[in-house]
């Protein structure tokens, strides 16, 4: 006798029959985002109960709809209180506070700026695959961003965000008026909100800011200057804005460094925009995050590390080497001189790395070698080859370098530009051999100024290896001719970089990208 079938579960009758809503109804939970103060919950709430809802066939499309009505709605409204707040601080003399009524359209959390940054993080979220807010990020597919920018474009908010410009220059023309800005905040963050999904790709900002470069050596054409609001022209929107008012983007990030954990992380993509005492707070911060399962989850012991001074470098190296990567990146440094009283409160591993820091550099190591152009920054050594253990020794330089930045302490020692490129995966052209070889970039740069086509040159270039350890320096002659175009020039350029000075440490800078972001 067959078993009778179990009853449908509750979960299972509804995805079979899901329930329908009229439109009116669905037009009133957008009313949520924008009446009264809509306190963080309910706009958390809020947020989840639209994502649940547009899983329903055509809900999505309504709510959208919805959002973009009143977006315009308020967009129309701010317009005219940023004229109402532009005059105020016109008209006001030095000293004189501004009107309760023009402060209050923008100081509290009722304003209608802030009720269009719900609604347009709101839209950001609308695609989203899970909960916002709630539930940990899954991937999102591919064509999120694109299906946010449509709604984006698709806003007609080009002169919001230029009388918002307008009067933030007014603001910052007037240094006794610069707390005004404080009360944009919300609309500030509207305009990252907005620029987001089009300015997060690094290559799509670098190019529109190469574009922007050019054009502002000719006049630009009525297209353009009309605001459009194309794709391109969000972009360009971005880093004209960024550009334009870094000032008072600074004071805000400096005043609440918190900003940058959210839409104002977008200034990372606009590198001439944030300070550098806000980009040392952001990149700390980036570094040493971990979330709270993480926190809670994991725990690291106290890493100790006994050395003498005599031999602080191979034994430092030995100690080190022993240790896990995750340890010792987030365990903390106990360090003791053998022989010397004293218990380290951070005295001393100070000046262990200070020290230690002066090892590296030793030219009995043959690690670094110092730069041709001031003898005061250093390269890797192309003949490091010659110690049998040099590229484990690379790799606990750079664990050291990792653990000082991760820590925060100085370490005495100045790299050349050529190898900060290479740390960053940036590529190195002819330009970064001005430090290393001053006399190869001056005969470089002078064949790029003058015509060379009828000289028929040939020149030898010599390099010496002593890693086989002969009885004398390996000479290598290669008979190279001179190319007169620039492309080919560049070309070979890389190629001579390549095998000169940039070969022989690619592995190394590999090591030092791989210990710098263990764990």
């Amino acid at each position: 006798m067959k078993k009778p079938p179990s009853p449908p579960s509750r979960e299972q009758v509804l995805r079979s029959r899901p329930p329908q809503f009229p439109e009116t109804a669905l037009r009133l939970v957008v009313n949520l985002l924008t009446v009264g103060e809509c306190s963080s919950r309910c706009f958390q709430n809020t947020q989840a109960l639209i994502f649940h809802l547009a899983s329903l066939n055509g809900v999505r499309d309504v709510i959208i709809a919805e959002l973009k009505v009143k977006a315009e709605e308020l967009g129309t409204r701010i317009l005219q209180e940023l004229d109402g707040l532009s005059k105020a601080v016109t008209v006001a003399k030095e000293g004189d506070e501004l009107p309760g009524t023009i402060t209050a359209n923008f100081s509290l959390p009722s304003s209608n700026q802030a009720k269009l940054l719900r609604i347009l993080k709101t839209m950001e979220n609308i695609y989203s695959t899970s909960v916002p807010g709630r539930s940990a990020q899954a991937a999102e597919p591919a064509n999120t961003d694109e299906k946010v920018q449509l709604i984006y474009e698709s806003l007609p908010f080009g002169s919001l965000w230029r009388r918002l410009s307008d009067c933030l220059t007014i603001v910052e023309e007037r240094p006794d008026a610069t707390h005004v800005a404080t009360f944009l905040l919300p609309l500030m963050e509207a305009v990252m909100v907005t620029c987001k999904p089009f300015a997060t790709h690094t290559q799509q900002v670098a190019a529109v800011a190469a574009r922007a470069l050019r054009a502002s050596a000719s006049p630009r054409s009525p297209e353009v200057a009309q605001y459009t609001y194309r794709r391109e022209t969000i972009a360009e929107t971005f880093l004209t804005f960024t550009d334009q008012h870094r000032k008072v983007l600074n004071l805000m990030v400096r005043n609440k460094p918190s900003l940058m954990n959210g839409s104002f992380c977008l200034l990372v993509n606009n590198p001439r925009v944030l300070d550098f005492d806000n980009k040392r707070s952001y990149f700390t911060h980036k570094l040493r995050y971990r979330s709270r399962s993480e926190r809670e989850r994991e725990s690291y012991p106290t890493v100790a590390i006994n050395v003498r001074r005599v031999r602080v470098f191979e034994e430092s190296f030995q100690a080190v080497t022993r240790v896990k990567a995750k340890d010792f990146k987030y365990g903390k440094l106990n360090v003791r001189f053998v022989g010397e009283e004293g218990v380290d409160a951070g005295g001393v591993t100070r000046e262990w790395f200070r020290i230690l820091a002066r090892e590296i550099f030793n030219p009995n190591y043959a690690l670094f070698a110092p730069c041709g152009a001031d003898r005061l920054t250093y390269q890797p050594n192309p003949l490091s080859g010659i110690n049998p253990d040099h590229l484990r020794y690379f790799k606990f330089v750079g664990r050291i370098i990792g653990k000082a930045i991760f820590d925060q302490r100085l370490l005495d020692g100045h790299f050349a530009r050529s190898m900060y490129r290479q740390l960053l995966g940036k590529p190195v052209d002819y330009t970064d051999l001005e430090w290393s070889d001053p006399s190869y970039y001056n005969s470089l740069r002078w064949l790029l100024d003058h015509s060379v086509e009828q000289m028929e040159l040939t020149f030898s270039e010599h390099q010496e290896n002593v890693s086989l350890l002969l009885p004398r320096p390996v000479t290598i002659t290669l008979y190279i001719h001179l190319f007169s175009s620039w492309a080919r020039l560049s070309l070979w350029t890389s190629s001579r970089m390549d095998e000169t000075f940039l070969s022989p440490t690619r592995i190394r800078t590999s090591i030092f990208n791989s210990s710098l972001s263990t764990g």
